[in-house]
């Protein structure tokens, strides 16, 4: 105590300054140590919410193929999408992404056909699946889910090619502009496959309509992007 009433203001003043910063540098350290789990969370799911939706294909394609080894895009679908090709998730944007296997849907022809009724799809209890689909949709608290579906028989298939599309989101919105789209807007995607072709169709909605209103902008390209 006689050493602290020796020293001069200016000294007793340091001192309890580097007391106070040393209080800080504890505190911000503790928070750290508490919240780094939860930013190790919340940070890739934030970020994932601005993927494009090439990085959602690309994710939904690792998931199909791990569903099946032989699984081929049939369908791309992107709600309130921006020219940027980034699907709003955190408020109406989603986006769906359906897959087929040639190998599944041979199989459950070819072992689950009701014997008498050539080409009838058996109930879906009873054959193996053909069809996967990947949702990704708005979540809780501002975030995104993803589910996966797979579909039978009884619900179709669908067409499928096993190239990637030709054209990316991106290059549709542009098309979409040099027809005379609005921008900014947000608008619906659809890629879907026809034989041994495909078509991407963009509708930009008219939210100040009841629904089933006239769009505002709407249009349909082959994809032959170079």
């Amino acid at each position: 105590m006689a050493a602290w009433n020796d020293l001069s203001e200016e000294e007793r003043a340091a001192i309890l300054q580097g007391n106070v910063r040393a209080r800080r540098m504890i505190t911000v350290v503790l928070l750290v140590i508490v919240l780094a789990p939860a930013l190790f969370f919340v940070i890739p799911s934030w970020l994932q919410t601005r993927w494009t939706g090439a990085q959602w294909l690309e994710k939904a394609t690792h998931e199909a193929k791990s569903w099946a080894p032989d699984a081929e895009l049939v369908s791309i679908h992107g709600v309130s999408v921006d020219a940027a090709g980034f699907a709003d998730i955190r408020g109406r944007g989603s986006w769906r992404f359906r897959f087929r296997s040639p190998s599944r849907e041979a199989q459950a022809r070819a072992t689950h056909e009701p014997k008498g009724i050539p080409g009838a799809p058996p109930p879906p209890p009873t054959s193996p699946s053909c069809s996967f689909e990947y949702d990704v949709f708005a979540g809780m608290r501002g975030g995104f889910m993803t589910d996966t579906t797979e579909r039978h028989l009884s619900d179709g298939c669908g067409a499928s090619l096993p190239s990637a599309p030709r054209c990316t989101i991106t290059q549709v919105m542009d098309r979409a502009a040099t027809r005379g789209a609005p921008r900014p807007a947000f608008a619906h995607v659809m890629l879907e496959t026809h034989g041994d072709a495909r078509t991407w169709a963009f509708e930009i909605p008219n939210f100040g309509t009841t629904i089933g209103g006239d769009p505002v902008f709407k249009a349909s390209f082959a994809d032959d992007c170079p």
